[in-house]
C-alpha cells in the first residue's frame, strides 16, 4: 500500500463533533498551540487554525500535506505542517511544547513497540497541565470483522494484518480499554467513551 492510497478517503472535509468537543476544550483551558499527530489533508488542521489555535502537524504522505497547505493558503490561514512517519522517533518538536494533542485513528496503524514509543513522545511533547484526544478502534472490532471473514493475520496480541482489500499488509492494532489507558501513563483521563467501535479518550497531562 503506498503513502497515498488513502488521499481517496481524505476529501471529506466535515469535522466530526468530538473534534469540535475537544476544540471547546481547548479553548476553554486557555490552549493555544496544538499538534495534529497525522493530520492527512487538514481537515481538523484548518478547523482548529480558523478557531485560532496555533497549529502543528504532520502526516507521512507528502501529497496529503500538499493539499493541507494549498488549502490553507487559499483560507489564509496558517499551520505550521510536515511530512513525517509517527514510526519515526524522536518526533521533531520540543519537550513541552504543545497545549493540546490531536490523535484521530492514526496511531493503531503500526506495532505495540512503535506504538509504545509514539505514545512516550506525546508525553514528552505535551505541557504539564496540557490536553491529549485520541480515537482508536477497540478490540471488539476486531473480533466483529473475524466473525465476518475478514481475513488477516496477527504477528502480535490485539494486531491484525489484513490480507485483502484497500488496508492489505497495513497492521492495526485493536485496543482493549485498560491498554490505552496504561499507554499514556503521563496522562490523567478526563473521558472515556466508546463511539462507532472506537475508544474515545480525553486526558490531561499530569
Amino acid at each position: 500500500m503506498s503513502k497515498d492510497t488513502w488521499l481517496s478517503w481524505y476529501h471529506d472535509k466535515r469535522v466530526e463533533g468530538s473534534i469540535v468537543n475537544f476544540a471547546r476544550i481547548l479553548k476553554e483551558g486557555g490552549s493555544a498551540r496544538i499538534l495534529d499527530f497525522g493530520c492527512g489533508t487538514g481537515r481538523n488542521a484548518i478547523y482548529l487554525a480558523k478557531l485560532g489555535f496555533k497549529v502543528e502537524g504532520f502526516d507521512w504522505s507528502r501529497a496529503a500535506v500538499e493539499i493541507s497547505r494549498k488549502e490553507l493558503s487559499k483560507l489564509k490561514l496558517k499551520a505550521d505542517l510536515r511530512v513525517w512517519d509517527m514510526n519515526e522517533t524522536p518526533l521533531p518538536y520540543p519537550d513541552s511544547h504543545f497545549d493540546g494533542v490531536l490523535v484521530m485513528r492514526v496511531m493503531h496503524h503500526t506495532y505495540v513497540d512503535k506504538i509504545r514509543r509514539a505514545a512516550s513522545e506525546i508525553g514528552r511533547i505535551t505541557k504539564r497541565g496540557g490536553y491529549l484526544y485520541v480515537e482508536v478502534p477497540t478490540y471488539e472490532k476486531a473480533m466483529r470483522l473475524g466473525l465476518e471473514g475478514v481475513r488477516s493475520r496477527e504477528p502480535e496480541p490485539g494486531t491484525f494484518v489484513p490480507l485483502t482489500g484497500d488496508e492489505a499488509g497495513i497492521p492495526h492494532h485493536h485496543f482493549k480499554k485498560e491498554e490505552l489507558i496504561a499507554l499514556f501513563q503521563g496522562f490523567t483521563p478526563r473521558e472515556l467513551q466508546e463511539r462507532y467501535e472506537h475508544y474515545c479518550l480525553t486526558a490531561l497531562r499530569t
